[in-house]
């Protein structure tokens, strides 16, 4: 066995056990993208401008629940009101965030133990009103990593939940397996 293929097996297990650690902390999605699928970014927003010597980009993903959906539905057409916190919340809130902001910090930790350096990114990204841009996309990270579409709207939408996922995304010098 030559050097490459032993490259391509650490790749593949390493990939391998990246998408174990995301799926067992409850997460929907994990897609991993060469850098060069993010080439298009404005300058500033490319995987290099956080990590000079990036190599892969890794999307994480969490489906919203129905349950929080049908609340927020029924808050807009004649139920209840109050039941709006529940998508406000669960929805678009703290839960969701705090899971892939931990499970991108845990997966960062796994990543530099192998040796590499990785940089995750907010769930909730703030905006810059002077570029009129995000910090980093995770939507078009999600895209790259072959999680979903990008809609008109600007959030992705997955084959499974449509618009209904939040992401975030961790940026590496590990070279990764790309789905």
């Amino acid at each position: 066995m030559n050097d490459r293929d032993m490259q391509n097996i650490n790749e593949r297990v390493l990939s391998a056990q990246v998408k174990e650690l995301v799926f067992s902390n409850h997460l929907d999605y994990v897609g991993i993208a060469p850098v060069e699928r993010l080439a298009h970014e404005p300058e500033g927003r490319k995987p290099d401008d956080y990590l000079p010597g990036a190599r892969s980009v890794i999307s994480l993903g969490i489906r919203l629940g129905q349950g929080v959906m049908q609340a927020n539905r029924l808050a807009h057409h004649g139920g209840p009101r109050h039941a709006i916190y529940s998508y406000l919340w669960y929805g678009f809130g703290l839960p969701s965030f705090h899971y892939l902001d931990r499970t991108a910090f845990l997966v960062t930790r796994l990543l530099e133990k192998a040796g590499y350096i990785a940089v995750p990114t907010l769930a909730i990204s703030t905006f810059d009103i002077q570029s009129n841009l995000t910090e980093f996309s995770n939507q078009h990270a999600a895209v790259a990593a072959g999680l979903g579409e990008l809609g008109f709207s600007g959030l992705v939408l997955t084959p499974d939940a449509g618009p209904r996922a939040r992401f975030s995304s961790i940026i590496t010098t590990a070279p990764l397996e790309p789905d």
